[in-house]
């Protein structure tokens, strides 16, 4: 069963950045909707961690090499030459332990934990804005949830090709506009709404953060500009 489960899961997640009109129906609690983010995870998880860690660890073990082999052949004593060996070796391998343990944290932190926390954030706001304030959207946060997690999943599944040298301002615009095409036509689907109108909810939630961004700038400059100037001190 959970097999099974697992199975679907991974085809809805990437069917959907193919086929989101199709595959993006379907009624999910927020719960069922984080399990098929997490099932769709795991392939980008070990992608990035065997990406990353080919990439920087040897970066790391290039510059951090302890003995060259000129110093290594040039002792004369057998034994000192075998620790010096294998603690230059060691001294090459305790880097590349090191940048596998941050690739994996930074795997973990932004895969696994900060993304789900995001779109957590942005499903609130959305369903204040859509249900309350525009009252387009019809359905509960549920579906608002699975609509923005349907939107985040390209950035998921291509998340690793991010680090690659050369690709990254390749890859992050059409990220961005992909996810955006794709939450559009999830929200569609999951509120029953047209696009337009939850375009609409998007284009609302933006002038909404740019008014709170201008009262707080305003807020601080005018903080700043009440506070006395005693000009430069010297002794």
């Amino acid at each position: 069963m959970a097999r099974s489960k697992f199975r679907e899961d991974l085809k809805k997640g990437f069917g959907s950045i193919i086929h989101p009109g199709k595959d993006t129906q379907g009624n999910y609690s927020i719960g069922s909707a984080l399990r098929l983010y997490y099932s769709v995870s795991i392939i980008p998880f070990i992608l990035f961690l065997v990406v990353g860690s080919l990439l920087y660890g040897t970066l790391a073990v290039s510059t951090n090499c302890m003995y060259s082999s000129s110093q290594i052949a040039s002792l004369s004593c057998a034994p000192a030459r075998y620790f010096t060996v294998f603690d230059g070796f060691i001294g090459a391998l305790a880097p590349l332990i090191g940048v596998v343990a941050s690739v994996f944290l930074a795997d973990v932190l932004f895969l696994l934990i900060i993304p789900p926390i995001a779109m957590f954030i942005d499903s609130l706001v959305y369903q204040l804005i859509g249900r309350f304030f525009l009252r387009t959207f019809r359905r509960d946060i549920h579906s608002t949830f699975t609509g923005v997690m349907f939107g985040a999943l390209p950035a998921l599944i291509l998340y690793w090709l991010l680090f690659i040298p050369g690709l990254s301002y390749i890859m992050l615009p059409i990220i961005t506009v992909w996810g955006f095409v794709i939450a559009v036509i999830a929200l569609s689907n999951q509120q029953k709404v047209s696009r337009s109108e939850v375009f609409l909810v998007y284009l609302a939630t933006l002038v909404l953060v740019l008014i709170i961004g201008i009262i707080f700038s305003s807020a601080v400059l005018s903080s700043l500009a009440s506070q006395p100037f005693y000009g430069p001190v010297f002794p």
